[in-house]
C-alpha cells in the first residue's frame, strides 16, 4: 500500500481555520437557540371548576384559597369585592378569571360547571368535562366542589387531575384510598372524617346531653357525610342516643330543603331532644338559621354547627373547627402550586397539622341562659356578641 504524504503547511492552515470557525458557529447556534427559547411562550396553566350546586361554603373556601395564591406571590395581591349572593361561586369565579388570571394561572372563564343540585344536569356537566379531557384544551387542574361532584368524577375517571374540597369524609365516601396520601394518580382531597368524633366528643363534655338531634340525608352518601359512623361511636362511648330526622340533600330544589328543615326542627324538639347538632346540608343556611335555632333555643336546646362558624354569626350557639379558614385557604395554594411545579396529586402528604379553632355566639348564651363554662371562654378564637341577621 503507498504512502499518504500531507503537506505539513497546508494542514497548519486547515486546523487553524477550524479553530476559528468552530467559536462562530457555536456562538451562532447558541445565539438561535436562545432566540427560538425566549419566542415559546411560557406554560400557563389552566384551572376549571366543577361543584355539586351552589354552596355558601364553597364559595368562602374559593376565595380564601384566592388569597393564599396571592400570599405565595402566584397572584397579584388585590381585595375580592362583594360579588353575588352568598352562594354564588360562578359570580367569583367569572371575576378571578377576568381580574385574577395571569401569565402563570388562568381561570378558565368557560371552564365553570355546576350541577345545580340536579342530577341530570350533573351528568350533562360530567360528559362535557369527559369531552374536555380528550380535546386540546384539556385543563391541567379541575377543583371540585362537594362530595357527590367529586364521587361522579372519581367514578369515571376523566384523566384531569381533580382537587376535591369540600367533602371531609373523602376516604369513606372513596374518593380517596389511602389515609397519607390517595393512592389514585390524579386526586387529592384532605380527609378530615376523624375530627368529627373530636367535635361531638367536645360538644358533649360541655352539656352532657342523653339526647342528640341530627337531620340528615338517608343515603349511603347522606349518612357518609354526615359523619353517622363516627358519632354513632362517641354515643356508645358516652352513652347519648341520636334522635334522627331524614331529609333528601342533593336531589330536592333548596325552597323544599329549607321548608323540609323546618319541620325537621319542629319535629325534633317535640321530642324532647337535649341537644341539637347541625350537619352540613342545603336546607340550613345563612338566611334560615335564625328561625331554627330560635325554636331550639328558647326550649333551652343548646346548638353546635359542623357547617363552620358562619352559622354562629347568626345564631347557633358554637362549633369547633379543625382549621381556620385562611389557613386552609393557604394549604390549598400551597398544593395547586406543587402541581403547577409538576408534582403528581397522589404524591402530595394528606396529613396537616391545623390550629383547632373554637367560634361561639356570647349574644346567645346570654340571651336564652347557656352557661358556657369560662375555661371555655378563654380559649375561644373567636367570640360574637351580638346576633346577625341576614
Amino acid at each position: 500500500m503507498g504512502k499518504i504524504f500531507i503537506d505539513q503547511k497546508l494542514f497548519r492552515i486547515a486546523i487553524a481555520f477550524c479553530c476559528a470557525i468552530i467559536p462562530v458557529f457555536t456562538g451562532n447556534y447558541l445565539l438561535f437557540a436562545q432566540e427560538q427559547s425566549e419566542s415559546i411562550p411560557p406554560k400557563v396553566y389552566t384551572i376549571a371548576y366543577f361543584e355539586s350546586g351552589p354552596l355558601s361554603n364553597y364559595k368562602a373556601l374559593l376565595q380564601v384559597i384566592f388569597y393564599g395564591l396571592m400570599e405565595e406571590g402566584w397572584l397579584t395581591r388585590t381585595k375580592i369585592p362583594k360579588l353575588g349572593n352568598p352562594v354564588d361561586t360562578q359570580a367569583l369565579w367569572k371575576w378571578a378569571s377576568a381580574n385574577l388570571s395571569n401569565e402563570k394561572i388562568r381561570f378558565a372563564p368557560d371552564f365553570f360547571y355546576s350541577s345545580q343540585w340536579k342530577e341530570e344536569q350533573k351528568q350533562q356537566e360530567i360528559k362535557k368535562i369527559e369531552a374536555l379531557s380528550q380535546s386540546t384544551q384539556k385543563p391541567d387542574l379541575l377543583i371540585v366542589m362537594g362530595p357527590e361532584a367529586a364521587l361522579a368524577l372519581t367514578n369515571t375517571d376523566p384523566q384531569i387531575p381533580l382537587l376535591v374540597l369540600e367533602s371531609p369524609h373523602a376516604r369513606n365516601l372513596g374518593i380517596v384510598k389511602g389515609n397519607n396520601f390517595s393512592e389514585r394518580d390524579n386526586v387529592f382531597s384532605l380527609d378530615l372524617g376523624a375530627f368529627t368524633a373530636k367535635k361531638v366528643t367536645f360538644f358533649h363534655d360541655l352539656y352532657k346531653f342523653k339526647t342528640m338531634g341530627m337531620i340528615y340525608e338517608d343515603s349511603p352518601t347522606g349518612r357518609i357525610s354526615a359523619g353517622l359512623k363516627e358519632i354513632e361511636d362517641v354515643s356508645l362511648e358516652y352513652g347519648f342516643r341520636i334522635v334522627p330526622c331524614h331529609i333528601p340533600n342533593a336531589t330536592i330544589h333548596i325552597t323544599l330543603a329549607k321548608t323540609k328543615m323546618y319541620d325537621c326542627v319542629l319535629e325534633l324538639a317535640s321530642k324532647e331532644i337535649q341537644s341539637m347538632y347541625f350537619t352540613e346540608h342545603r336546607g340550613i343556611a345563612i338566611d334560615n338559621i335564625g328561625s331554627l335555632v330560635n325554636i331550639l333555643h328558647k326550649q333551652g336546646i343548646p346548638t353546635f354547627s359542623d357547617q363552620g362558624s358562619e352559622l354562629v354569626k347568626y345564631g347557633v350557639l358554637m362549633t369547633l373547627e379543625p382549621y381556620r379558614p385562611i389557613e386552609l385557604g393557604g394549604i390549598y395554594a400551597k398544593i395547586i402550586i406543587q402541581a403547577i411545579d409538576g408534582v403528581p396529586l397522589r404524591n402530595i402528604s394528606q396529613q396537616y397539622d391545623f390550629h383547632e379553632i373554637i367560634a361561639l355566639n356570647r349574644a346567645v348564651s346570654e340571651t336564652y341562659d347557656f352557661e358556657i363554662p369560662f375555661d371555655v371562654l378563654s380559649i375561644a378564637d373567636t367570640i360574637y356578641r351580638t346576633i346577625l341577621q341576614p
